[in-house]
């Protein structure tokens, strides 16, 4: 799975929910409260995680992409 784009209706995304899915790219809707930790974990390729506004609680390692946008 390269690409990841989570529906509008979901709220949260539990601890490691994507970890090691080999993502490059992931779409968070602002329907997202709460992203567990190491949600998008150990996807070495990560190149960008776009977070639409709303997001209230980001407890993740999305820092490892190399673009995070907002």
């Amino acid at each position: 799975m390269a690409n990841l784009k989570i529906p509008q209706n979901i709220e949260d995304i539990g601890y490691a929910s994507f970890a090691y899915c080999n993502l490059k790219n992931v779409k968070l809707p602002k329907s997202i409260k709460n992203l567990g930790e190491a949600a998008f974990g150990y996807n070495r390729n990560m190149e960008q995680i776009e977070i639409e506004e709303g997001i209230e609680k980001i407890i993740s390692e999305i820092n490892a992409a190399k673009k995070i946008s907002y």
